[in-house]
């Protein structure tokens, strides 16, 4: 007598599917310990940042909306571990690029009184021309020098001395060398999110010590103007994207350079709007860094882009100010648009492990 299929047997195949799918990208990528405790620690540091930054000031239509992404980034963030790749050393290189990048960035501000976000076109146009092709950078050493920059970016005014500036830059650029071709592969916005983990640390560790933080000054962002942060933070995803598929342009230099003109004419044209505006825009170009395998086309980029806008437009808490927050915001929007692509495309994991298989283990641009 031929059986009927129960009413849930369409759901037991779903689920059968989905462990053979989870055993597969674990046999396949067999993430190693250290991939696992370091993915452990960005979750942390990204969590902290999520509830401080977001949720605790959240109230109305707007909880509703963050606890949405908290939970479609959560979901990204698993997929990506699951898929995440086994550690590896450092490279010297690497490390060497995150304190020249730290400390130029922080000559800049400091020294010279170069605005913030100009310094991080200028120092990262200077880190993307040499990762060009034939240049003596590839992509992760630039990387590892582009989160350097950031971290390097320790608030100007009253600042810590510049042997933090030095450990910030060195522990950034360890900590991209074996973040970047491992942990939570192909997500965007991982250079700021190492940024913002270093940064929590070296604060931290000058506060143990001593030695006085400096101040978190304060980036508003109420009022009508506010709300261009939404195709800002787009329209500067779109174009890093544009300018890395359409032209082979490396990364940094693709975030960087737009980067300066932006918020170069900003600072000469509106100057009061750069802390709201030019932070849209340098966010969303961390988010075209995001590999196909996650946001496969410039729908999803510019979906990210809107979701970090929306994120931005309504941050607040004593983390304002912080470095990393940019780009740790950016990969929060990341893992929750490559969790809701998912969801729209894919059934079970199956068609997810077999596009990052195809992926480089090193990103080339």
């Amino acid at each position: 007598m031929s059986s009927v299929p129960g009413p849930t047997a369409h759901l037991e195949a779903s689920e059968t599917a989905t462990v053979r799918d989870l055993r597969e990208g674990y046999r396949r990528y067999h993430p190693s310990p250290v991939t696992l405790i370091l993915g452990a620690l960005l979750l942390v540091a990204l969590g902290y940042l999520y509830v401080d930054g977001f949720w605790m000031r959240a109230h109305g239509v707007d909880l509703a909306v963050v606890a949405l992404i908290g939970v479609l980034g959560l979901l990204g963030f698993v997929l990506s571990l699951i898929t995440s790749r086994p550690s590896r050393l450092p490279r010297v290189i690497d490390v060497t690029l995150g304190v020249c990048g730290a400390v130029f960035a922080q000559f800049l501000t400091r020294e010279l009184g170069v605005p913030v976000l100009v310094a991080v076109g200028v120092t990262g146009s200077i880190i993307g021309v040499l990762s060009l092709r034939d240049g003596p950078l590839d992509f992760m050493a630039s990387a590892s020098g582009y989160a350097g920059m950031f971290t390097g970016l320790l608030q100007p005014g009253p600042v810590l001395a510049w042997g933090w500036v030095l450990i910030a830059g060195l522990l950034a650029g360890l900590l991209m060398s074996v973040v970047g071709p491992a942990v939570l592969p192909g997500v965007g916005a991982r250079i700021g999110a190492v940024a913002f983990l270093t940064g929590s640390v070296v604060y931290l560790l000058a506060q143990w010590s001593g030695t006085d933080s400096p101040p978190l000054l304060p980036v508003e962002s109420a009022g009508l103007a506010s709300w261009a942060i939404l195709p800002i933070g787009m329209a500067g995803a779109l174009v890093t994207w544009v300018l890395i598929h359409r032209t082979s342009m490396p990364f940094v230099l693709a975030s960087a350079l737009p980067s300066l003109c932006v918020c170069g004419v900003m600072a000469i044209a509106l100057p009061a709007s750069v802390p709201v505006l030019g932070s849209a825009w340098v966010g969303g170009t961390l988010i075209a860094s995001a590999g196909p395998e996650r946001l496969p086309t410039a729908f999803w980029i510019g979906t990210a882009g809107i979701v970090y806008g929306a994120l931005m437009l309504h941050f607040g808490g004593p983390l304002t100010g912080h470095v990393g927050v940019l780009g740790a915001t950016a990969t929060i929007a990341c893992m929750a648009t490559a969790a809701a692509e998912w969801l729209v495309h894919g059934r079970h994991l199956g068609p997810l492990v077999a596009r990052i298989a195809r992926a480089p283990a090193t990103p080339s641009r």
